[in-house]
């Protein structure tokens, strides 16, 4: 990575040159509450500390200041996620947790290191290092062996504003961005919502004809899923995780998982999954989502679902509405409370609620449904798309920092190269 032309004045150096030695961090466990707060590795996955939300250290380290945090070292992760760092900030009385290694910059401005460590030639010194492992990590010394091209310090300043002021520019896009995509979300909701209370379509429907009915009621089965961990393969038949479920329905794209004959065969033992089923994820971070098997589409069940097959008199359409509906989100709330592992049992789904309509009614309201959540999933696309360009803008943005490209080198460095 040292053979790239640098401009007038840089050089190549390493990042352990340019730091003191690096350190690796107090071993203890975290605990509520305590006097001296544990930042871990997952305390700086996100965009910043919240260190409202750090705990503390069970085991309170020696007095003096080896472990403790100061405003200005940089921690970077060397297990779990590999790689990913942080620099500090003002800060309470704080130590590191032993899976991050300090960096305390000496000969380099510390935002400027900061900045490449979230740049595009750090990553992939990191997976070329962390390449091979079973368990991927990195140590002090690899992490300190990573090559970075050092500007003069004038430049550096004038690197860190730029990339500062181009970053605020691209994360007011981001924030718009996410706003417009929980707008959409708030949309999906009302739709299922007013399809719940028979409101959806203009006209109106003979809702004195509906009635309240039982899930199971509604349907020729309710399955629950192999308690099994699937035997994957790397072809085969498809096996869905709840992963790929959404309210717009099955995400059949990448990343999909496979099994062999044999194992298929085994989880559909007791029904073998079509086209027109629900499926229904009754356990984990994505719970209460339901979505309907595509025609043509063989599959088998993962873990944490359950499958729900229609009585010939139900549209399958309807019964997913239904079960992704705020209303019936509320029923699902009420049973698993705050939680930490949230589930529901397969009797519990059998007893929901849901208002039935005739079989036309339901089919008219469920055309109407797939047509609004057809132009909710372009718009939807749409935003994905943008936030996936901001992603690459940013690497590109860091990657011109750092080749020299993002301000005029030189003595009077304070132009933006366009």
């Amino acid at each position: 990575m040292t053979d790239g032309a640098l401009p007038p004045r840089w050089y190549w150096s390493t990042i352990g040159a340019l730091c003191s030695k690096p350190e690796y961090g107090w071993t203890t466990k975290a605990t509520p509450a305590g006097q001296t707060r544990f930042l871990r590795t997952t305390d700086i996955s996100g965009p910043f500390i919240d260190w409202e939300t750090v705990p503390f250290c069970r085991l309170e380290p020696a007095k003096g200041r080896r472990f403790r945090l100061q405003q200005g070292d940089i921690v970077i992760s060397r297990a779990g996620s590999v790689g990913v760092s942080k620099l500090i900030g003002p800060c309470p009385d704080a130590v590191f947790a032993s899976y991050l290694i300090r960096f305390r910059p000496n000969g380099i401005n510390g935002k400027y290191l900061a900045y490449f460590l979230q740049g595009p030639s750090y990553w992939s010194e990191i997976a070329a290092k962390a390449a091979g492992i079973a368990l991927q990590n990195v140590n002090a010394k690899k992490l300190a062996a990573i090559p970075i091209p050092v500007a003069p310090p004038s430049e550096q300043t004038v690197i860190v504003a730029e990339i500062e002021k181009q970053f605020t520019r691209l994360d007011s896009g981001v924030e718009a961005l996410r706003r417009a995509q929980a707008h959409l979300r708030r949309y999906q909701a009302a739709v299922l919502k007013a399809a719940y209370d028979g409101t959806l379509l203009q006209k109106g429907l003979g809702q004195a004809a509906w009635r309240w009915a039982k899930l199971e009621e509604c349907a020729e089965a309710i399955v629950d899923c192999p308690h099994s961990t699937p035997r994957w393969t790397d072809s085969g038949r498809l096996c869905v995780r709840t992963t790929e479920f959404s309210v717009s329905g099955l995400r059949l794209h990448n990343g999909l998982r496979y099994v062999s004959e044999e194992t298929y065969a085994e989880r559909t033992a007791r029904i073998v999954p079509r086209g027109g089923d629900v499926l229904y994820s009754r356990e984990g971070a994505i719970l209460g989502i339901a979505c309907v098997v595509p025609p043509g589409v063989q599959l088998c069940l993962g873990q944490r679902m359950m499958l729900v097959r229609p009585r010939r008199t139900v549209d399958g359409r309807w019964i997913s509405a239904m079960l992704n509906s705020p209303q019936t989100l509320t029923q699902v709330k009420s049973l698993t409370g705050g939680s930490a592992s949230p589930h529901i049992n397969v009797r519990d789904v059998k007893n929901f609620r849901i208002p039935l309509p005739s079989q036309t009614e339901q089919s008219a309201l469920a055309d109407e449904v797939d047509r609004q959540f057809s132009t909710i999933s372009e718009s939807s696309s749409a935003i994905e798309a943008d936030l996936a360009r901001s992603v690459r803008l940013r690497s590109s943005i860091l990657r011109a920092a750092f080749e020299g490209r993002l301000v005029a080198s030189g003595p009077s460095a304070s132009t933006r190269v366009a």
